[in-house]
């Protein structure tokens, strides 16, 4: 469920903002960059209000996925290393997530180097 929500949240979150900044005149009506189209208000903070819900829903999901493993490990007596690989994953997972948040939180034109951290965050983990 969180998985499937999350997929279809966030690609509808870019499109709304991209559909209300045409229309409020914020961004021409080419295909401009995600963060062009959530720089100004309201749709900045439609933007980042849908983004932090999806990246709790991404949270949600590693930690479910972690526990699936963990349990999947458990059952079958596997090897310690693949414990700590999924314990790495959820905190790299956790690390997205919270980079999501970030970038979407500080619009690139207000706080460029916290926006770059956010980004390095979600797509470096």
């Amino acid at each position: 469920f969180y998985p499937l929500v999350s997929a279809v949240l966030l690609p509808a979150t870019f499109f709304l903002t991209y559909t209300i900044s045409v229309s409020l005149g914020h961004t021409e009506l080419d295909w401009p960059y995600i963060s062009d189209t959530a720089t100004t208000p309201p749709e900045s903070c439609i933007f980042s209000q849908l983004v932090n819900v999806g990246a709790l829903l991404l949270a949600i999901t590693f930690y479910i996925r972690y526990k699936q493993v963990f349990e999947y490990c458990n059952n079958y007596q596997i090897d310690r290393l693949y414990k700590h690989v999924n314990s790495a994953s959820l905190w790299l997972g956790w690390c997205g997530a919270l980079g999501l948040s970030i970038l979407a939180n500080f619009q690139e034109t207000e706080v460029y180097e916290v926006h770059k951290l956010g980004l390095y965050l979600c797509f470096g983990c």
